[in-house]
């Protein structure tokens, strides 16, 4: 694998410098403040810092959060087990701290 190459270890998608939806960035950003009790920019600087960690798209990390975790799609929950399982982790984590 190249040090230029985009794909990721969650699914292939583009790594955080493609462009993302920014309705469902919106929608993961509202998500993550409602369940941690921040604000609009700590809650988009989380999802950047774990789209960077996971290597995906902010746009694709945003849609499994909103279509996986908030309302357990199936299509997702099936297409993306273990970057669900991974953002599973980071909030339960955050909830202990």
């Amino acid at each position: 694998m190249s040090e230029h190459d985009s794909s990721d270890r969650f699914g292939g998608q583009p790594g955080p410098a493609a462009s993302a939806d920014p309705a469902m960035v919106e929608r993961a950003k509202g998500a993550l403040m409602l369940r941690l009790g921040v604000g609009s920019p700590e809650a988009l600087g989380l999802l950047l810092a774990w789209s960077r960690t996971a290597n995906t798209d902010v746009g694709h990390l945003s849609e499994v959060l909103v279509r996986g975790l908030c309302r357990g799609d199936r299509d997702v929950v099936r297409a993306e087990p273990l970057l669900l399982r991974w953002l599973e982790t980071r909030l339960r984590a955050m909830d202990s701290s």
